[in-house]
């Protein structure tokens, strides 16, 4: 009986230490997938700015659809995101009926109905990224790269369309990001040669981004900020 339940035991403990790398796994799966759907959600602000600061000319519409294809993609991927879902949709959808309004800004509510609903957005990701936080075990260094520049370009973007709307914003986490993204870089499991072509290309727009209330050059800034995107994939 004695050597019965000495296997019983060994057993459980076997299965236990199977069962908890694999919820740990999911955990991590799936808070990876919740850091680049908010670097996404940020994008998209950021490119419906940009196509408004275009006035929706050149490539800035294919831009914006194809930042919308990606959050689609990302969030078809993703389990237990119907809070999540529900919220882009709307984001995306109003997105999607204003675009010419954007293009032109013939209406001043514009910018604060895009604002409405946007952070909705941003709200149910950090709610949902709250439940994984604790458990997620892997240091994220690429994701949350992407998404501290996603965040500094969009808040960038936006404040532009603001202050040329007539319009003023007085939150900003620009500086802060910054020196998230700039320690980040460190931290990337790539070489000294990419990391420093990264700090590089960032350098270049740096004093602009962070001179946000004094200069506007968002075209420049969005390209810039393009080539440290494909250096961060």
């Amino acid at each position: 009986m004695r050597h019965i339940l000495t296997k019983i035991l060994l057993i459980s403990a076997m299965v236990s230490t199977l069962i908890i790398p694999v919820a740990q796994a999911n955990d991590n799966t799936q808070m990876e997938s919740l850091l680049v759907l908010n670097a996404i959600a940020y994008r998209l602000l950021g490119e419906v700015s940009f196509y408004s600061l275009q006035q929706g000319a050149g490539r800035t519409e294919q831009r914006l659809q194809q930042v919308i294809t990606d959050g689609n993609d990302l969030l078809a991927q993703m389990e237990q995101v119907d809070s999540v879902l529900l919220v882009w949709q709307q984001a995306v959808a109003f997105i999607e009926q204003h675009k010419d309004v954007a293009a032109t800004m013939s209406d001043v509510n514009f910018i604060t109905d895009l604002q409405q609903h946007h952070q909705p957005l941003l709200v149910a990701i950090a709610e949902m990224k709250g439940r994984y936080e604790e458990d997620a075990v892997y240091p994220y260094s690429r994701q949350r790269a992407q998404l501290a520049l996603e965040h500094i370009v969009a808040e960038y973007m936006y404040f532009n369309i603001n202050v040329f709307g007539g319009h003023a914003i007085t939150e900003m986490e620009i500086q802060n990001n910054n020196r998230l993204l700039k320690s980040l870089f460190t931290e990337l499991p790539i070489s000294d040669q990419e990391k420093n072509d990264l700090q590089r290309k960032w350098s270049f727009i740096e004093r602009t981004v962070l001179n946000y209330n004094k200069t506007s050059a968002h075209f420049i800034v969005m390209r810039t900020a393009d080539s440290v995107r494909d250096g961060l994939r």
